[in-house]
């Protein structure tokens, strides 16, 4: 097993200050078929930022679904962007 230095889960805060442990994010990800590893950063209270690396499974409407759920814990005017890494 390799070693992980720095923090594997966090806690999540939103603009109003309630923290939202970080496995909820990953919960919403881990079983959309397409995803082989994904990567979940809050850049700021404002900005949520996901890394995919997807597979030729991907469904393009994920990407719709994945925001949708960040933003219903975060708040509607969270930014959440998706890349494919």
């Amino acid at each position: 097993m390799k070693i992980v230095e720095g923090r594997v889960c966090d806690c999540f805060v939103t603009r109003e200050g309630k923290s939202i442990y970080g496995l909820f994010f990953a919960y919403v990800i881990r079983d959309l078929n397409g995803v082989n590893q994904f990567k979940v950063i809050q850049k700021s209270v404002d900005e949520i930022l996901v890394e995919i690396v997807k597979t030729d499974k991907f469904d393009p409407k994920n990407v719709d679904y994945i925001k949708t759920k960040y933003k219903e814990m975060m708040g509607e005017n969270t930014n959440v962007s998706v890349d494919f890494v």
